[in-house]
């Protein structure tokens, strides 16, 4: 039995934890209660279960204040189209710059230097209990000044809501991920629909609530982040009757956590979910700031100072009054700031861009400030249909694209390539740089070895069966292989019955991105891309519509849930805590987590182990399954990684006091910045 009845205790322990730099997924626990398959239909009161102690004395590392007067507006620009959505990644295509200004309250979070910390402005104390079965037990109470802001207390209803609501088989069928809460006890047999109760999440009085983390996920590396409830972000607590419905609670006789109220489905879900989440007047906020205007027709969201915040884990509230984001072109964004239709634009990741920023600082009027990004591009493909099903392919293309050459082109020195899904800011990295360039293919520019591996897969006909001599490869192909699909109905069936597939790969382009219009000249309209035997065709669509497409999720459209693209380019930003579990899972009931749908048993394995079963202070033993992982992942190539950037942030040198690093970055240095 551990206890920990002070938070100023866990955070000791947390900071111990998160000395390696990491950040991933962690799951709370609870003494496992027993589990009842018939939940009350009643909304009866709490059960009489003991509290997590509370130390009065608690004292926060920094008062909740506001260190300048409130003034000023920051317009910040973005290059990618608004669509609305400011509401949970539960369903894709988030507009990730307000969401995360008006939704904060995590239980644990990140501080400039990539520890992991509990947020003292929401967690009143936190109690661990390891159980006799090997199960673990999170007992956390919140404080009781949480508020929206419309003035709505936040309780611990709100919190338990995002893993119990998201982890259930209707927000499966509505679209939803389903994951939310995959390390609890009774998860599985919740997901399932065999059981209306969760029996791993508690709760215990009006701010108390706990959750239990299953034997088979403790140890878990990056245990304290399990208290956020999500892989993709942080979970925050949320409104849950705007998303479900009036009519819905939620209560726990004792058993475990269950929605109330009547039959829950997956159309009333769908239905909330649609006319909530594009709806910024319907959802109360818990932030920094709070909506106060949106239109999208000028691709213009107004925030303004939330009056309700408590503050930052640092104890911070925001000194700048609004903040407007603002829709510009990439190719006028610096015009923009020049005029004051902007003054931020935050991550400039080209090296014209960002010559040009630092050419403005120099004529005065403007600051800059850098850091090696967690990000990469890359090219992304679907696995499951089409040419791009086969490993040699996908290797093959990374072959006739000249990375190097991308990145010089692109970048200008202010970037580099990587050969796995991998930041070099990454501690990780650091500590095996060598290790991982004896390990991984580099993929170095070559026609040969493109061609060399096209001919071993049996890419060696034209259309008519005969030997291949010019023009674009086909093979022969299993009907199986085939029925993966075929949706511009291009293969052949020869009179044999033999079925041919072409070497035609179709390519769903982010407009507007600098790297776009560099890969069609290296790669898609390139000669030896030609000579190769494959052709590549572009598609270019903005960014909301290219990731309803890449979600493959039928809640946009049918139309989005079909094979469409082989491959898209895109960024990806990649968090401090390296958590790549059930990315590739191989389970049918969660495939919308394996957006490559790459189904590679290795590779699922590895992405588990790494953080599953691994004490938090085995950093070696991380380390060298990390490097496994980027191995498997640099052979099968699910996605080819391009570069890795230093990002640039130009601003108006009427704000100050704005700090970014890779881990503390624009969404917490604005709350702590002023106007003068």
């Amino acid at each position: 039995m551990k206890k920990i009845a002070a938070l100023l205790l866990a955070i000791v322990m947390v900071l111990s934890l998160a000395a390696c730099g990491g950040e991933g997924n962690n799951n709370p626990a609870g003494t496992p209660p027993s589990t009842s398959d018939d939940p009350k239909d009643s909304d009866s009161s709490m059960p009489d279960t003991p509290q997590a102690p509370v130390d009065e004395n608690l004292q926060f590392p920094l008062p909740a204040t506001i260190q300048h007067d409130v003034d000023g507006t920051v317009i910040i620009a973005t290059t990618s189209n608004m669509n609305g959505n400011f509401e949970v990644d539960q369903f894709g295509g988030t507009d990730t710059i307000a969401y995360k200004l008006i939704h904060n309250y995590h239980i644990s979070v990140n501080d400039r230097e990539g520890n992991l910390v509990v947020n003292p402005q929401v967690v009143r104390s936190m109690d661990t209990q390891e159980n006799a079965d090997g199960s673990k037990t999170y007992t956390i109470t919140v404080w009781d000044d949480l508020y929206y802001n419309d003035g709505t207390q936040i309780t611990a209803k709100n919190f338990v809501a995002y893993p119990l609501l998201f982890s259930s088989p209707v927000a499966v069928a509505a679209g939803g991920y389903g994951i939310a809460g995959k390390y609890f006890d009774g998860y599985t047999a919740f997901h399932a629909g065999e059981t209306e109760v969760f029996a791993g999440i508690r709760l215990l009085d009006d701010f108390t609530f706990s959750y239990t983390v299953t034997a088979e996920n403790t140890p878990f590396y990056y245990e304290l982040n399990i208290l956020n409830c999500s892989q993709y972000s942080r979970c925050y607590p949320i409104d849950y009757k705007t998303w479900i419905g009036e009519e819905y609670d939620i209560a726990d006789d004792g058993n475990g956590c269950y929605i109330t109220g009547g039959e829950f489905t997956a159309e009333k879900l769908s239905q909330h979910v649609n006319d909530t989440r594009y709806n910024w007047q319907a959802v109360r906020t818990a932030g920094p700031y709070k909506f106060k205007n949106v239109d999208l027709t000028a691709q213009v969201v107004e925030l303004t100072v939330d009056p309700m915040y408590k503050g930052n884990f640092e104890g911070y509230k925001p000194s700048i009054e609004n903040v407007v984001i603002k829709y510009v072109n990439t190719a006028t964004m610096l015009d923009s700031l020049k005029t004051g239709e902007v003054t931020l634009i935050e991550g400039l990741n080209t090296g014209e861009m960002i010559n040009a920023a630092l050419d403005l600082e120099t004529g005065g009027g403007y600051n800059t400030t850098s850091y090696l990004a967690l990000q990469y591009f890359k090219l992304f493909f679907q696995c499951d249909w089409g040419p791009q099903q086969f490993i040699p392919v996908r290797q093959a293309v990374a072959y006739l694209l000249d990375r190097e050459g991308l990145v010089n082109t692109i970048m200008q020195g202010y970037g580099s390539v990587v050969d796995a899904p991998i930041s070099k800011e990454y501690w990780m990295y650091k500590e095996s740089e060598e290790e991982m360039m004896e390990r991984l293919n580099a993929y170095t520019f070559n026609v040969d070895k493109a061609v060399e591996l096209l001919v071993s897969d049996g890419w060696i006909y034209d259309e008519n069966g005969n030997d291949y001599v010019s023009g674009i490869r086909w093979k022969q192909v299993t009907q199986e292989e085939y029925d993966r699909g075929d949706p511009d109905n291009r293969c052949k069936k020869l009179d044999d019955g033999t079925i041919l597939m072409p070497l035609v790969l179709t390519w769903a382009a982010y407009e507007g991105n600098a790297a776009t219009e560099s890969i069609d000249i290296l790669l898609a309209q390139a000669k030896t891309t030609e000579e190769a035997g494959m052709k590549i065709e572009r598609t270019t669509m903005a960014g909301a519509e290219l990731l309803k497409y890449l979600n493959r999720s039928p809640a946009p459209g049918e139309q989005y849930a079909q094979p469409t693209y082989s491959f898209l380019n895109l960024s990806t930003g990649l968090k401090t805590i390296f958590d790549q579990t059930y990315r590739f899972t191989l389970d049918p009931d969660l495939i919308l987590n394996n957006k490559n749908r790459c189904f590679d048993e290795e590779l699922d394995r590895l992405s588990m182990e790494m953080l599953i079963g691994m004490d938090p202070e085995d950093h070696e033993g991380f380390r060298k399954m990390w490097v496994d992982y980027n191995e498997r992942f640099n052979y099968l190539l699910p996605e080819i990684p391009l570069y890795n950037v230093e990002l640039y942030t130009i601003y108006s040198d009427h704000i100050q006091g704005y700090e970014v690093t890779p881990h503390f970055t624009f969404y917490d240095a604005i709350v702590e910045a002023w106007w003068e």
